[in-house]
């Protein structure tokens, strides 16, 4: 039976999620999106854990296992910068390099919360159809009033 293999430059993943989180073993952030990197002014090497608090599923404690035991499950993030931001995503074990990678993307209410963050349709995710929920909800808003 064929296996298929996915390889993907650092360019095209940027692409497919833009809110990329690679940690290592410490949980420090060892790579990142362009988006994330934006949102979260992300700079280098910075702990997971100083910037972001899972807020479910409850984990008493964040720690590499604790987060392999999350895995492919929904996980919503709240970063200790601005409390109005969460994260809606999820972890993936890679195995072969021993790091969580997260990929999600903001769990916004409103389209005006992108503006309000400094982001633009530009530093989304181009198959998130979050997006054109927000504008028809935005669309609807302008309507009625």
């Amino acid at each position: 039976m064929k296996t298929n293999t996915f390889t993907f430059d650092s360019t095209q993943f940027e692409k497919i999620s833009p809110f990329y989180m690679l940690l290592d073993e410490n949980l420090t952030i060892v790579s990142f999106g362009k988006s994330a990197a934006k949102l979260f002014m992300l700079d280098g090497r910075q702990s997971f854990c100083s910037l972001f608090k899972i807020v479910l599923p409850a984990i008493a404690e964040a720690s590499f296992d604790a987060i392999k035991q999350v895995n492919n499950e929904v996980i919503f993030l709240k970063t200790t910068q601005n409390k109005e931001i969460t994260l809606r995503g999820n972890f993936e074990w890679l195995e072969d390099q021993n790091k969580l990678l997260f990929i999600g993307s903001p769990w916004f209410g409103s389209v005006d919360n992108e503006g309000k963050n400094n982001l633009n349709l530009h530093d989304m995710q181009v198959h998130d159809s979050v997006e054109d929920v927000l504008d028809m909800l935005k669309t609807h808003e302008i309507t009625t009033s």
